[in-house]
């Protein structure tokens, strides 16, 4: 995907730099981050983990869910 839209900027100029961002650092990280986090949790399953797996996606939504509640505190307080 990220080859693919960066032959249409790079080559084609059919996007534009804000649009090249968006897409290929916005969309495709956002991907490839959560495609890494399913992958290593499947691989815990797999391997006779699922206690580890079961913590695994746990403890990532909920510090993930902490951290962006104090990112939005720490946003309203600036």
């Amino acid at each position: 995907m990220i080859g693919f839209l960066a032959t249409l900027a790079e080559e084609k100029f059919l996007l534009g730099p804000n649009a090249r961002m968006l897409l290929m650092i916005g969309f495709c990280g956002a991907f490839t981050t959560f495609s890494t986090f399913m992958l290593e949790t499947a691989n815990l399953i797999k391997d006779g983990e699922s206690l580890r797996a079961f913590i695994n996606v746990l403890m990532s939504v909920v510090i993930g869910f902490v951290v962006f509640r104090f990112g939005v505190l720490l946003g309203e307080f600036i």
